[in-house]
């Protein structure tokens, strides 16, 4: 019992002393931008009649989740992964669209908001359906 008073002490100290100085630990993940990027989508998407926005957002965390586990997703932005997660997802559930023009509008607007080159974010979807690829015997 010594022990653990002793650590809530401690504690209470740290996050005194991390609040004095104005400190904010928390840190930004994929999962924060998730929610945004598909509400936007979802808006902007009313020529996708066959979207279901549910299962992309559910499909998109499973590829946030397996990138989480993985060391080489550390080289990219919270909001890349969610962006890249969210275009993994739709292509995972072979979500197929009729014209080029429609078929880009994802890509354009998934970069426009995370101002990133579409070349990142091809190259993370990439290594998201590896790691998909690799984890889903485990499913």
């Amino acid at each position: 019992i010594l022990k653990l008073c002793y650590f809530i002490h401690c504690q209470k100290w740290e996050l005194y002393v991390l609040s004095s100085l104005g400190w904010d630990l928390s840190s930004v993940t994929p999962l924060d931008f998730l929610e945004l990027f598909i509400i936007k989508l979802s808006v902007r998407c009313k020529v996708f009649s066959g979207l279901n926005i549910n299962t992309v957002r559910n499909n998109a965390q499973t590829f946030i989740y397996l990138a989480a586990k993985e060391y080489r997703f550390s080289k990219y932005a919270a909001s890349i992964i969610a962006a890249s997660s969210i275009v993994a997802s739709m292509n995972n559930l072979k979500w197929q669209i009729c014209t080029d023009d429609i078929i880009q509008f994802p890509f354009n607007f998934l970069t426009d908001s995370t101002s990133v080159k579409q070349d990142q974010l091809q190259q993370c979807i990439l290594q998201m359906n590896v790691i998909y690829k690799e984890q889903s015997h485990k499913f």
